[in-house]
């Protein structure tokens, strides 16, 4: 699915410059960035059907949105673009940072309920946050090979337990760990994996008799 245009809704836009203006200088980043459900947040077909059952679309808007308005209800562009993570375009730009807000607390703002899986994990008590494992532009996780390379960086002693050696030649490390239901929530607040716990149920969907 090709990026959408930007949409407005009467909102003032200004110091939005949409992420054609970005794509002038990354456009590597655009691309990685177009095909993305991020990139695509309001025009998902779960998205749309949900918004014509209620009466306060703001609460979608909020988070598949980029620069909406409590106040007034209305949006300036439509989908997570640049902006939406890295603040309105700055005129001072590039000598000026773009930075953007890597803290968990920024990404919870919209994936709440991963947000509070992560705090219950491992991961969380630790400090390994979202930025550690996803890859923001792409929304992949940080490895080009399988997953297993980036969680072997941290769980050197872990893989090499019988079970998980046992396991290896057939799963994923995320086939148990990263437990999600099939069907997608479409309220966006259905459980995600993020505690990263392996449950019996995991092993029942294999060996359903032992």
């Amino acid at each position: 699915m090709a990026a959408p245009a930007p949409e407005s809704v009467g909102l003032s836009s200004t110091g939005y410059e949409s992420p054609q203006r970005c794509r002038e200088c990354h456009e590597e980043i655009y691309q990685a960035w177009s095909h993305t459900s991020h990139a695509n947040a309001l025009f998902d077909p779960i998205v749309r059907t949900y918004m014509q059952t209620i009466e306060q679309p703001g609460e979608c808007f909020a988070c598949h949105t980029t620069g909406y308005d409590t106040g007034s209800g209305q949006f300036v562009l439509a989908g997570v673009t640049c902006e939406a993570c890295h603040g309105p375009y700055r005129p001072q730009h590039p000598q000026e940072s773009m930075a953007i807000a890597t803290s968990p607390d920024f990404c919870g703002s919209c994936h709440a309920t991963t947000k509070t899986e992560w705090e219950s994990s491992n991961h969380g008590q630790v400090g390994v946050i979202c930025l550690d494992c996803h890859e923001v532009h792409t929304q992949n996780t940080r490895t080009d090979a399988v997953e297993e390379t980036l969680c072997a960086l941290c769980h050197k002693t872990e893989i090499q337990s019988d079970v998980h050696t046992e396991h290896a030649a057939e799963l994923r490390c995320i086939d148990c760990h990263l437990d999600r239901p099939d069907e997608i929530p479409v309220k966006g607040d259905g459980a995600t994996g993020h505690s990263f716990t392996a449950t019996r149920d995991n092993c029942d969907a294999c060996h359903p008799d032992k």
